[in-house]
């Protein structure tokens, strides 16, 4: 069974700050360097992820800044010396474990959220989980289901900002003529696993939508009781939604953050 910690703790940490000053001589803003420090660990056992392999896809920085390589503590640092509003999008690979891809984004209002924390640490901690094959094989036959060859999973949390309830929300990808796609997987309220009677989120907040095809698809929250913006996930102008990349064999990782009407 997946422990309750782990599937609660699904990150949804993504901040940073660039603290810009200004330039007297010609009155524009000079951009200040970010520091990261990203960790990776096993979504079951917690265990560090020694020598996984983590790309940054989005934005694209070039070959020889785009890939590292985990150390002993599954950790990577890695400084951002222009940033600019973006999404993010890292890929994780290693053996035995299922291909897996975080969302990610910055923007001004995400910087401001964070200065505090930025400036009293210098660096933007970023928490993120992988499973291994086997694992996800478990899940989703608790679901009810199984993973289909050449199909990618997007898995989705959502988080409270007022302490509010997360149950009852209905959870839907769909492509560009709207039509849903994938099997939708909701966590059961002890997040012990997956329960294919639920047909909304319970208090955990969690979902899988599993057997996507690779593909580019709009992600939404359905919920009369609050609504929900990109936490770790793509910037969106629209209330409640994100976009969502699926690769073959693979999971992509995201949150929304979620506040009472």
């Amino acid at each position: 069974m997946l422990q309750r910690s782990v599937l609660i703790s699904l990150p949804i940490l993504f901040a940073c700050s660039g603290d810009k000053g200004d330039d007297t001589a010609d009155t524009q803003e000079e951009v200040q360097p970010i520091e990261f420090s990203l960790s990776f660990a096993d979504g079951y056992t917690q265990a560090a992820l020694v020598g996984a392999e983590v790309c940054l896809l989005e934005p694209d920085l070039g070959e020889d800044e785009g890939c590292n390589t985990t150390d002993a503590m599954g950790l990577i640092d890695w400084t951002w010396m222009e940033p600019v509003e973006t999404n993010f999008l890292h890929r994780l690979t290693k053996p035995d474990y299922l291909t897996t891809l975080y969302l990610g984004r910055y923007d001004d209002a995400l910087g401001e959220q964070w200065e505090e924390t930025f400036e009293a640490t210098g660096v933007v901690v970023l928490e993120s989980f992988a499973f291994s094959e086997s694992i996800v094989d478990l899940m989703l036959q608790i679901g009810g289901t199984s993973h289909q060859d050449g199909a990618g999973h997007a898995f989705f949390g959502l988080a409270s900002l007022d302490e509010g309830s997360l149950a009852g929300a209905t959870i839907e990808l769909t492509n560009e003529s709207g039509d849903s796609v994938g099997e939708v997987l909701y966590v059961n309220a002890q997040g012990t696993g997956f329960d294919p009677s639920l047909e909304s989120t319970s208090e955990t907040g969690f979902a899988t939508i599993a057997n996507v095809a690779p593909g580019t698809y709009t992600f939404t929250v359905d919920s009369s009781d609050f609504s929900c913006t990109p936490g770790r996930a793509w910037s969106s102008d629209v209330a409640n939604t994100t976009t969502v990349l699926v690769e073959a064999d693979s999971m992509t990782m995201g949150s929304m953050l979620c506040t009472g009407l």
